[in-house]
């Protein structure tokens, strides 16, 4: 049952992500214009976070309670979207929430992929994580097809409001979760220099762990050639359509 919960937080959760960049590049579209530049900054915007906070991130999780930190995650992201009418009065101010948006979202994949061995049996992990991978590739799918139904149903002026549900809905679920301090491996309070000890000991992890290393590198350059083509088949369809 706390596994079903989590599982269920991450498809709200990933659904609301993928829905949430939708609404963003629909409301540059329409206030600003359909340029493939715009769209690209929205890309750097979401990205920049992940880039800075995902290993920092990923020291303070050790640190912080995960069922905490994921349903708080959530709710600060229903927050920010509900904001979003306020933020799209200039572009800065879109890219400024849209990096916030992935800030928050730093801090919940490490908090919700920990969490997974507090969650099952040891023999039961490579199922449980390549359920959460498939659900998370599903998301791609649906959540991308779901933002237009949504804007068509609740209009540019609220769509924002039912985004935001997704999140609270995520944030529900994981409140269903319960995991014992014990088992999420909570250290003592550190100091400043042991947490830059262990930031470094996992920068010096990956350099000398070439498995490692070679799959990160893999994997940065397949999520890069996904946004350009993402990038590229927005641009190719709107020169078709008109």
């Amino acid at each position: 049952k706390n596994f079903l919960a989590l599982w269920l937080g991450q498809v709200f959760s990933q659904l609301g992500d993928r829905v949430t960049f939708v609404i963003f590049v629909s409301v540059i579209a329409s206030s600003f214009g359909t340029s493939t530049s715009l769209q690209s900054w929205l890309y750097v915007a979401f990205t920049i976070p992940a880039i800075l906070l995902t290993a920092i991130a990923g020291v303070f999780i050790d640190r912080w309670n995960k069922k905490y930190t994921l349903i708080t995650t959530n709710l600060l992201r229903a927050l920010f979207i509900v904001l979003l009418p306020w933020f799209s009065q200039s572009l800065i101010q879109i890219y400024v929430l849209a990096f916030l948006v992935s800030t928050a979202t730093q801090f919940f994949v490490p908090a919700e992929a920990s969490s997974i061995p507090a969650l099952v049996k040891k023999k039961q992990l490579i199922t449980a994580n390549s359920l959460f991978t498939t659900t998370m590739m599903g998301s791609i799918i649906f959540g991308f097809v779901l933002g237009d139904p949504l804007i068509n149903i609740f209009g540019m002026n609220s769509v924002h409001w039912s985004v935001a549900a997704l999140f609270i809905i995520s944030a529900g679920f994981l409140c269903l979760i319960k995991i014992n301090r014990d088992e999420q491996n909570i250290p003592e309070r550190k100091s400043v220099k042991d947490f830059f000890a262990e930031l470094k000991q996992g920068f010096t992890f990956v350099k000398t762990n070439m498995i490692v290393l070679q799959a990160m590198l893999k994997l940065t350059a397949l999520f890069s050639i996904i946004v350009m083509l993402s990038i590229l088949c927005i641009s190719i369809s709107q020169h078709k359509l008109y």
